[in-house]
């Protein structure tokens, strides 16, 4: 069979760089001790209740915030290309992109925020590295997407603020 491919969109990346996972903070002990007695505590108040699946899922939270914690941020690969976006081995095809904002003003470091489709993940925040200018991802990226003000989500906030 015979598959002509002039009129497929561009495979090859027009802008391309890699960043980390996630920010990471190092964390003291005491950090985990006030993480221990909280998990304890609401242990012990839902056992009191009665409500044993609750104290599970408290300890299986705890248990999932220490590792958090504890794992230090990979690089991922970051390709924007007319297909779509691909971050490490995921992509995200152009048709399930909405629009696109460069927000340079919440963090230290600018970053390319792409609402998607998707229900698992609905916005894509990338972080820019420092060679990378956010006024030419921008100028890039309006051949491909409209452009439309929005920020982070309030879940990535109270991350933030557990140091997640």
């Amino acid at each position: 069979m015979l598959y002509l491919f002039s009129n497929m969109p561009d495979a090859t990346p027009i802008l391309s760089w890699q960043a980390p996972t996630h920010e990471f903070t190092e964390r003291s002990p005491d950090w985990f001790w006030a993480l221990g007695l909280l998990c304890v505590a609401g242990a012990i108040t839902a056992i009191i209740f009665g409500n044993i699946l609750l104290a599970l899922i408290i300890g299986l939270g705890a248990f999932c915030m220490t590792v958090l914690a504890l794992r230090p941020p990979k690089l991922c690969q970051i390709d924007v290309s007319q297909i779509g976006v691909r971050v490490d081995h995921a992509l995200y095809p152009m048709r399930s992109l909405k629009n696109f904002w460069v927000d340079e003003v919440s963090r230290p470091v600018p970053q390319l925020i792409v609402a998607t489709d998707s229900l698992l993940n609905p916005v894509l925040v990338l972080p820019l590295e420092e060679h990378v200018s956010a006024d030419l991802v921008r100028t890039e990226m309006l051949k491909l997407l409209p452009e439309e003000e929005q920020y982070e989500s309030a879940l990535s906030h109270i991350a933030d603020l557990f140091g997640l």
